[in-house]
Formats: C-alpha cells, sequence, structure tokens
C-alpha cells in the first residue's frame, strides 16, 4: 500500500495519491478514535467514544469528530488490541521521484523488542533499502523506540521483521499473538484493521467478511493512507494478517482492501531465519500454531 500523510506543520509538502478504501454496507466501525481523550464510561456500561468521519472521497476529516456509544466490552477489547500497534514517524522528508514527501505507517508489537511491518513503511522512497536510519516508532502513550536491527524483509510479499532498541517502556507496551491457522472464506466473521490512518493517529475499524486470496485475504475494515503495515485481526483477537494495500476503488460497496496472509509471514520469517536460532525463538514465541 503506498500511503503517506502530511504532518500539520509540513502542510506544504505534497501527499502521495491516497485512494479510498470504505465499504460503508461491510463497516461495523470506521475509523473510532480509539484514544480520544473524551471518551466516557457511562455507568449503565456503554462507551462514548468518537469517530473521525470522512468524506465523499473517503478523506478522514479530523476536526469534525462525531460521537458514538458503543459496548464497554467492546471499546475495552479494542482498545487492548491497539495499545500494541505503534506509529511509524518519519524525522524527515524523504525525497521521491524528485520531490519531497512525507511517508507514515503502522507497526505492530510482538513482543522481544522485535516489530512486523511492510517493506514500503520501513523504505520510504520504494527503493526496498533495510536500513535502519530515521525508521522510528512511537506507542499510544507517546513514548518513541529506534530500530536497532532489520532481521528480514520480503519486497514482494511487503513484510519486514524488526528489532527495535532495548526500552523499558518498549517491553512494557502490550504485544499481540500470531495466528498460524488459515482463514476460512467467510461472509459474516469480523476482521478488526488498526493503523495511523492519514498520519491522525491510532484509528479502529471493524468490518464484517474475509475471502483468502493467494497469499492474501481481502478484508472489509475501513482503511485509508497511514494503515500499512498495521495489523488485521480475528475475532479470537490474534494476527491473521499484515495490512499490505487499499482498494482501487472509491467509496462504495464493491471495496475490498488485502492483508498478506500470517501464515504467508511466518512461512518466509521461519526460512529465512533458519541460521539465527535466537532471533527465530524469539520471533515463534509470538506464534499461535
Amino acid at each position: 500500500m503506498r500511503y503517506l500523510s502530511l504532518l500539520f506543520i509540513l502542510a506544504a509538502l505534497p501527499v502521495f495519491g491516497a485512494r479510498p478504501s470504505i465499504n460503508p454496507e461491510r463497516s461495523v466501525y470506521s475509523f473510532i478514535d480509539i484514544f480520544h481523550h473524551k471518551t466516557k464510561i457511562f455507568e449503565n456500561g456503554d462507551v462514548r467514544t468518537f469517530v473521525t468521519p470522512y468524506d465523499d472521497a473517503g478523506d478522514l476529516q479530523p476536526r469534525r469528530k462525531e460521537e458514538i456509544v458503543i459496548a464497554a466490552a467492546d471499546y475495552h477489547r479494542l482498545r487492548a488490541l491497539s495499545e500494541a500497534v505503534l506509529r511509524s514517524v518519519p524525522l524527515y522528508p524523504t525525497l521521491y521521484k524528485g520531490e519531497r514527501w512525507i511517508f507514515e505507517g503502522t507497526a505492530f508489537h510482538i513482543g522481544e523488542n522485535l516489530v512486523l511491518t511492510n517493506n514500503h513503511v520501513l523504505s520510504r522512497d520504494f527503493s526496498n533499502t533495510t536500513e535502519c536510519d530515521g525508521f522510528r516508532l512511537k506507542n499510544a502513550n507517546g513514548n518513541s523506540f529506534r530500530c536497532k536491527k532489520v532481521h528480514y524483509c520480503h519486497a514482494k510479499e511487503d513484510l519486514c521483521l524488526i528489532e527495535m532498541k532495548e526500552s523499558k517502556r518498549l517491553s512494557q507496551t502490550p504485544t499481540l499473538k500470531l495466528s498460524n491457522i488459515p482463514q476460512d472464506n467467510d461472509e459474516k466473521v469480523l476482521i478488526t484493521a488498526i493503523g495511523n490512518t492519514q498520519g491522525h493517529g491510532i484509528h479502529v475499524s471493524v468490518g464484517r467478511g474475509l475471502r483468502a486470496k493467494d497469499n492474501g485475504y481481502d478484508i472489509y475494515a475501513a482503511l485509508r493512507n497511514g494503515n500499512s503495515g498495521g495489523p488485521a485481526i480475528g475475532p479470537e483477537g490474534s494476527v491473521i494478517g499484515i495490512v499490505r494495500t487499499e482498494s482501487h476503488l472509491k467509496v462504495g460497496p464493491h471495496v475490498s482492501n488485502n492483508a498478506v496472509k500470517m501464515t504467508k509471514v511466518i512461512e518466509l520469517i521461519r526460512e529465512a531465519l533458519r541460521e539465527d536460532v535466537e532471533t527465530l525463538e524469539r520471533f515463534n514465541r509470538a506464534v499461535i500454531e
């Protein structure tokens, strides 16, 4: 997924061609601002929280928050999952095709200082570099983490396993488990996508339906540029895929998005780390067979 979000302080820089990827008919929740400071828990167990609305082109309108009320169990489950999701924070613009761009994306913590993301989130100029320089992540509390080593990247399937520098705050950041169980086509299953949507912070979308396709899944959780590298999470709470590409269609009933299958991710990483037993053992502790 090509994607980029413009920081407000760099608003004069160009935005990389974003496409809407929202299917309202399949959406359960679209773009919950899960860490919004005015979220309130009521005595009856409901939670008032906020979503970021979008216009007809699918662009988020961050200044026009809309209230929604959801069950407390749903809110706390989605928030707990979101605490493991990290924002990619660019330190400087990237030169892309002769112009300066700000690329942002998403990663998620799987424990042992390891994170997963897209190859193109690490390599913002699409050169497939595996250098750590300039790769920074932030958690929900605003703590910043720096890259230590890129253990493995696969350009075609668009994935990277990265180790961040040791940090007490990163070790205290929650983790997500990885499912090595293939998922069947299911028109009713709820899939959660979490990401740094358009660079406006961590947002949560839930959509109904899943279709297996080659090494990926088509999912219906609403996405926008900035979600790249975030987790696609199944109903049991484990990661079934890494969000990879947005739909090329606009907002509407035929929109679906793509995630690389976690079974494929696990297969590739295990093969690549055969000689690196220590890292492989750390990675395997995150896997559910």
